[in-house]
Formats: C-alpha cells, structure tokens, sequence
C-alpha cells in the first residue's frame, strides 16, 4: 500500500511540475476551476475534464470554455503547406499554374491562377525570412478570402 501512495504521490508532482500554467484545456473542469491558477488547480481541472468526458461534446459545439474547431479545409491546407512548402514557394515566386498551385487552390476552393497570381504579387508579404509554413498558410488564406 505504501508503494501504491509513494507511486501516486510521485506520478502527481511530476504532473504538477509539468503541468504548463493555466492552460487545462476547456470542459467542465476548466469551468469549475475558472478564476483559480497555479499548477494545482490547472492539474483539478484537466483531471476534471478528462474523466467527466465532456471535452468532445464541448470542442463540438463551442460550450463549455471551448472554441468550435477550425474549418477542415483551413487544416487541410495548412496541412499541405506543411508538407509542400518548398514547391509551393518556388511556383508562387514565378507566378506558374503548377501542378502544386491547382492542388493548393482545390483545397482553399479557389481559381488556381487566381491563386497563382495574388501570391505573385504578395510574395514579400507572405513569404518573410521568419515566417513558417503555418504563417504563410494563414496569410495567403487571409488574401484569397
């Protein structure tokens, strides 16, 4: 019994100690414990909010602390940006309809020389030396919108 206590009592301060301030997610746990912070009540909440099993229902239907997910062709082109970074820069620098171009313009539900041509004429604004992909997704969906 004295393991099980000790076992327990370590595995809880290590999830303290990891625990990153005030960000338990959203459920029923992250409203009962709204107001209150530090690693202890950020640990209650997400204990809260993963046995009652109500985060599904509230990321579903934005109740309970939680924001509705994000469109699924916004993650699908960030997704692809992720991935075909490099092509999709060196066709939007020379303003091509390439095979990269149509494929990212399905995806946002675009004209690809459409596409092909804003992210030509705003290339420097788009692709920044410290920009990632996700940036650049989120920016040339900005411009298309």
């Amino acid at each position: 019994m004295k393991k099980i206590l000790l076992f327990s009592a370590f595995v809880s301060a290590f999830a303290i100690g990891a625990a990153k301030a005030d960000n338990p997610g959203c459920g029923l746990g992250s409203m009962v414990f709204a107001g209150k912070h530090g690693p202890v009540f950020d640990v209650l909440a997400a204990t809260t909010n993963g046995t009652s099993g109500n985060q599904t229902f509230g990321m579903s239907t934005g109740t309970l602390g939680c924001k509705r997910n994000v469109p699924i062709a916004r993650r699908q082109f960030a997704y692809f940006m992720n991935n075909n970074y490099e092509q999709f820069a060196m066709d939007a620098a020379s303003g091509k309809d390439s095979e990269t171009m149509r494929a990212a313009a399905a995806i946002l539900k675009v004209d690809s020389v459409k596409l092909a041509s804003v992210v030509k004429t705003n290339f420097d604004s788009i692709f920044t030396d410290d920009a990632e992909s996700l940036e650049i997704a989120a920016r040339i969906e900005k411009l298309v919108a």
